[in-house]
């Protein structure tokens, strides 16, 4: 029993050294940890496109989002696609998408991208550029909203100045 315990407190403090050196991520870019961007609850919904059409994404919404000194926001990074962040009245929209066959498989014809972050499922990158320099922010706690059908084709982005 006396060897019991001090062999059951190592295996332990071992098993719970690696679980917390696991949850740091990689990113291939780096990630600001604090930024001049402000936000309130940045939310997505999922789409699909009509078969004939083959494509897939989500469209993202960043209402409220604005620098505090003017830097310019520039795009968003989401579940392995990526989009041009657009200006409308109040907030910032981006349409992802992936492109896919009828059959829902990936479009061999379109070149995948190497995607430069790791991120859960209700997590996106900004990135902005200030000061000359490209920046990147980690937004977590995305919400999902009810998907979208488009049986005409893929939304597109309308921006307002």
């Amino acid at each position: 029993m006396k060897i019991f315990k001090p062999t059951l407190t190592l295996l332990l403090a071992t098993l719970l050294s690696f679980s917390c050196s696991s949850s740091k991520r990689a990113h291939k870019l780096p990630v600001e940890a604090e930024t001049t961007l402000a936000f309130t609850k940045p939310y997505f919904q999922v789409w699909n496109a009509a078969i004939k059409y083959g494509s897939r994404g989500a469209k993202l919404y960043l209402p409220n989002l604005q620098s505090r000194t003017n830097a310019k926001i520039d795009k968003v990074y989401f579940r392995g696609m990526y989009g041009t962040l657009e200006k409308g009245r109040s907030l910032f929209t981006a349409i992802v998408t992936k492109p896919v066959l009828n059959d829902g498989s990936p479009n061999p014809n379109v070149e995948p991208i190497e995607f430069p972050f790791d991120l859960r499922p209700d997590e996106c990158v900004v990135s902005y550029i200030e000061e000359g320099k490209t920046k990147y922010f980690l937004i977590s706690g995305l919400a999902e909203r009810e998907g979208i059908y488009y049986p005409d084709g893929p939304p597109t982005v309308v921006t307002r100045e």
